[in-house]
């Protein structure tokens, strides 16, 4: 008995100081804070706060949408340009014949007459039937305009020439019946004796039908402001010829701007190609009938 006891009192002696020292009890207290955690983890009732529920999904990213087509802004009509002129309406008397015009106010800027000599025009037999020679001749030119939202629109050129009253007159072939570019053209007759034709053209500034004076005063016009006129037009012309006169008339037409919008540079004119084929083709009787001196008008509107 007294050998166990002193056996005891050894081991408490010896193991106390161990287990009191700091690195078991640094063990201890890791190993309880381990133990912890993990009965926390499979323990719902140790009071520990549940993990974070995981984040939704974020949504697919939206790809950025293109801008909107930018619209033209329309501007304000402009106001009309004051031309001075006589104001014809429906039709005109130049000469002895009648010139139908389509429906609106025409301007007239410029009018011009004079008498020649010469083979230019025509050559036929004299008094008695006496034939070639120079021969007098009579001709006589209007311009019109037809203006629009401060822009001009339209233009009429129209040229009469009556030969001497003692001439059977004999034409020379005449550019709207077989020469130059053409868009279109009809030719019915083009002999030196009878000719009714008809062609659809581009018309630049300084071109047409008129002669210089008809195209200074259409220049004078042009430089009022930029865009007043049209640097290109369509035109229909017609040529009316027998033996007792001859007549050229020329309709200039613009392509129209949308109304309170200016018509942009170069803008396509197929459209409009198409609306004059048409009408050179209808209208075409009704200025025929004016050449033979008939009271006609006023034509459709394009």
């Amino acid at each position: 008995m007294l050998r166990v006891a002193e056996a005891g009192w050894r081991c408490r002696r010896w193991v106390a100081p161990v287990l009191m020292s700091t690195p078991v009890i640094s063990a201890v207290v890791a190993f309880g804070m381990f133990a912890s955690s993990a009965l926390a983890q499979t323990d719902p009732f140790i009071g520990v706060a549940p993990p974070a529920a995981p984040a939704p999904p974020r949504p697919p990213r939206a790809e950025p949408r293109p801008p909107p087509p930018r619209q033209a802004v329309p501007t304000a009509p402009l106001p009309d340009e004051r031309i001075d002129g006589r104001v014809h309406r429906d039709r005109l008397r130049l000469r002895s014949a009648t010139v139908p015009l389509p429906p609106g106010d025409w301007v007239e800027i410029n009018t011009s007459s004079w008498v020649t000599q010469g083979p230019s025009v025509f050559t036929g037999g004299g008094r008695g039937g006496q034939g070639g020679g120079a021969q007098m001749q009579s001709s006589s030119e209007i311009t019109l305009v037809r203006q629009r939202q401060g822009r001009i629109v339209a233009i009429l050129v129209a040229q009469a020439t009556t030969p001497d009253a003692s001439t059977a007159a004999q034409w020379f072939p005449h550019e709207v019946c077989g020469a130059g570019e053409s868009l279109e053209r009809r030719a019915a007759s083009a002999d030196s004796s009878t000719q009714d034709c008809a062609r659809l053209l581009r018309i630049a500034s300084g071109q047409g039908v008129g002669t210089s004076s008809a195209r200074g005063a259409i220049g004078a016009l042009e430089g009022r402001r930029p865009g007043f006129v049209p640097a290109t037009m369509l035109g229909v012309q017609y040529r009316f010829a027998n033996s007792l006169r001859a007549v050229a008339v020329e309709y200039r037409f613009a392509a129209e701007a949308p109304p309170g919008a200016r018509p942009a540079a170069g803008a396509p004119d197929t459209a409009l190609q198409a609306q004059l084929r048409s009408w050179m083709q209808s209208q075409h009787e009704a200025v025929r009938s004016g050449f033979l001196g008939r009271n006609t008008g006023p034509l459709q509107e394009p």
